[in-house]
């Protein structure tokens, strides 16, 4: 073994080893440029809608499933946005109240009365106006100072 290979690493040069790391394993999934999503136990659904395409789909596993997405459900995730079909909020919805959505149950106020609308829209013929007449009636509890989880 030569000297160096036994040396010491400076705490800096392990960092940046590290960081280094990262960045190529966030390049192997195709998120290099993201920003890392915070993990909170809740959520503003605004903090969700307000990103698009991989970073969204990439936020949306972070903070409702508690991991990184699969490459498979990245690549899928962005396919169902990218179909016209589907709304982000469509997307929030299906993996919060996904078996593993559920056992986590990360709070995101608003997305249970979003859940809602949707399953009503899908009656047909009444539905698009059940939905239209819930969506214009404010919410209980949605005064001042309200926190409702959703």
């Amino acid at each position: 073994m030569t000297a160096a290979a036994n040396s010491p690493l400076e705490v800096g040069e392990v960092i940046a080893r590290i960081a280094a790391e990262g960045g190529r394993r966030r390049a192997a999934r195709g998120d290099a440029g993201l920003e890392p999503f915070p993990r909170k136990r809740k959520y503003a659904l605004g903090e969700f809608l307000r990103l698009d395409g991989a970073e969204f789909v990439r936020a949306c596993h972070i903070g409702l499933l508690r991991r990184d997405p699969e490459p498979a459900e990245l690549a899928a995730g962005i396919d169902w946005l990218r179909s016209g079909r589907n709304a982000k909020a469509d997307l929030l919805v299906r993996l919060r109240w996904s078996a593993e959505g559920r056992r986590l149950a990360v709070r995101v106020p608003g997305l249970k009365r979003l859940r809602q609308l949707r399953r009503i829209r899908r009656v047909p013929l009444l539905g698009p106006i059940a939905a239209w007449i819930i969506e214009w009636r404010p919410s209980p509890g949605a005064g001042a100072g309200s926190d409702r989880e959703a």
